[in-house]
């Protein structure tokens, strides 16, 4: 099931998915809790708010970030491998770059690796995200079988 977290209430998180976005929906007919405007498509969630409030939510597969040859940086004897930086479109435009960007990669039951996400660009419309890891991201590396998914939340103003 596919969820994104957005402030319903002062002080608490409720997570939305594709199943409950009725109620949300309801919320914004009523304008409740400053809920003006709800929506997904193929690009993930949003949620507009009375104060110009705009928050997405996005999951991306890991094969967005599946690498066809090694990327790597030798750190202190240590080999730092890159990922593909695959430019991620949001839902909904902000109107500046000023917004934040929340990146959790979500590492598959298989184990947990260290994976580092990095933002590269920022735009109105998208961002190019890489991630970093001292596993490699080929098909066959353990960076790229451990990762399940990578969920991004950004938020930021859409007036």
């Amino acid at each position: 099931m596919q969820k994104i977290n957005f402030q319903n209430l002062p002080n608490t998180t409720t997570p939305v998915s594709a199943t409950n976005l009725n109620q949300l929906q309801t919320n914004v007919e009523n304008g409740i809790n400053g809920v003006i405007d709800s929506g997904s498509n193929a690009n993930g969630y949003y949620v507009k708010y009375q104060d110009g409030t705009l928050i997405c939510s996005i999951i991306v597969p890991k094969t967005e970030f599946l690498q066809t040859t090694s990327t790597y940086t030798a750190v202190q004897g240590t080999n730092w491998y890159r990922s593909n930086a695959p430019s991620i479109t949001f839902p909904y435009n902000f109107i500046d770059t000023n917004y934040t960007m929340t990146i959790t990669p979500v590492v598959s039951t298989g184990g947990s690796r260290i994976i580092i996400p990095r933002i590269h660009v920022k735009y109105l419309n998208k961002a190019t995200i890489q991630l970093m890891s001292v596993d490699d991201f080929t098909s066959s590396a353990t960076g790229y079988t451990n990762l399940g998914e990578v969920d991004i939340q950004i938020i930021g103003r859409w007036q």
